[in-house]
This record gives C-alpha cells, sequence and structure tokens, in this order.
C-alpha cells in the first residue's frame, strides 16, 4: 500500500519568457529559499524558458511557502526590477498547490496554464506578482482579497496584491462560494503524523542551483520519485 504525502507545489512563470532570463529568476528564487529558511526544494524539469517549478519537502508547510518565502522574493524582484529599469522589467505569475505527488505536478501545471489567469496578468500590468491558488491551498492557508474562478471544470483562486477587485475577469469566470477561512491547519504527513502548518524555528535553507539542488539530500520528479544527489 502506497502512502500518499502531500507536498507544496509553485509553478514561476516570468514575464517576459525570455530563455535569457531563467538562470536570473533561479537566482532569486535562491535567495528567496536560503531567506526563509526552507529545509529541501526540487527543481522540476520542463516547461517554457520562462517557468520554474517548484516541488517542496514534505515537511515544508504551506504557511512558510506563502508568506515569508513568496513576501521575500516579491521584494526581491521589485529590488531587481528598479535596478534594471521599466523597460527591462520582469513580472511574474505564481500558481501554489498542495496535494500528493500522483496528480499534483499536472494539476499545478492546468491552473498555471489557465487562460483566465492569463487574462487577470494581462489585465494588471502594474503588479509585479499575480498570485493564483488551487483549492487545497486555500483551505490550508486561508486568503483574503482573493475571488474563486472557474475554468475548464476546475475552480480555483486569483489574488493581485494591492487591488480589492481582480482585472480582467467576466462574470462567467466566478465561481460562487464562500472565501477561504484564514487560520492554522494540520496536515496528513507519512507514518501517520499530522503537522500544524504554523512552522516555528530556523532550519537550513536550499538553494536551486541551475537544475540541480544543493545543501539538500533528496530531490523530487513529478512522478515522485526522490533520488539522493
Amino acid at each position: 500500500m502506497t502512502t500518499s504525502i502531500a507536498h507544496a507545489w509553485a509553478v514561476l512563470d516570468a514575464a517576459p519568457a525570455a530563455a535569457s532570463l531563467r538562470g536570473e529568476l533561479q537566482e532569486l528564487v535562491a535567495g528567496s529559499l536560503a531567506a526563509s529558511a526552507v529545509p529541501e526544494v526540487g527543481l522540476v524539469p520542463g516547461g517554457g524558458p520562462g517557468r520554474l517549478v517548484l516541488t517542496f519537502a514534505p515537511e515544508t508547510s504551506p504557511a512558510v511557502v506563502d508568506g515569508r518565502f513568496l513576501a521575500d522574493l516579491v521584494d526581491r524582484l521589485v529590488e531587481r526590477n528598479a535596478r534594471s529599469g521599466a523597460a527591462a522589467a520582469v513580472r511574474l505569475t505564481v500558481t501554489l498547490h498542495s496535494g500528493a505527488f500522483a496528480d499534483s505536478f499536472a494539476h499545478a501545471v492546468r491552473i498555471a496554464d489557465a487562460p483566465v489567469l492569463a487574462r487577470v496578468t494581462a489585465a494588471a500590468p502594474w503588479s509585479p506578482v499575480v498570485l493564483a491558488a488551487s483549492e487545497e491551498w486555500c483551505e490550508e492557508v486561508g486568503w483574503t482579497g482573493a475571488t474563486r474562478v472557474r475554468c475548464g471544470g476546475e475552480t480555483f483562486w486569483i489574488r493581485v496584491p494591492g487591488v480589492s477587485t481582480v482585472p480582467g475577469l467576466v462574470p462567467s469566470d466566478v465561481a460562487t462560494s464562500c472565501r477561504p477561512v484564514a487560520g492554522p491547519r494540520t496536515r496528513s504527513r507519512s507514518g501517520g503524523r499530522s503537522v500544524n502548518v504554523e512552522v516555528r524555528g530556523s532550519v537550513h535553507g536550499d538553494q536551486v542551483v541551475g537544475d540541480k539542488i544543493v545543501h539538500g539530500g533528496t530531490r523530487y520528479g513529478p512522478d515522485g520519485t526522490r533520488w539522493s544527489r
């Protein structure tokens, strides 16, 4: 019997999606991982030149990814754009999901590729980041200022930081529902354990360098395979 272990996932799409920016994006992510004390992360191969897919170790709380990691990443992106100037600015669309490996990779990518998310990103050119999250993510973390949308038979949430109304939506995009309730959650882990998603203390952060993981003993693939470096 195989035990399903929940992982946090993040799909980062940069605009413009230039291959020359991939290394710079990885450096930003690496700095934020270290600064937010994330213990382990895997970089899933594939995607376009402007896409990074991160899968976090089971012990990494979605609250940490949604909080410290994203806050630091946005700060670094804003500082980078201030140095580079408006003509060379980079924007990020970040898709978040929490689930077991069996279908989580595909589910996160489906949300990231949803036309409604692309429309919102295009309608908010002033924002350095647009956020999307699965139902599972919002159930664990709880969001405010987000709108629940439907696309292709699935529902998920979109948020543009700094505005109360998500731009670029049409009435048929919006799914009627109560807003997810904020607050600590518990999530199941391997071995029958449950841990609170509020993580305290400090651990050593990993960094992504190229397509390799340094300072971590395990890497994960989209099919859930683990392998040591």
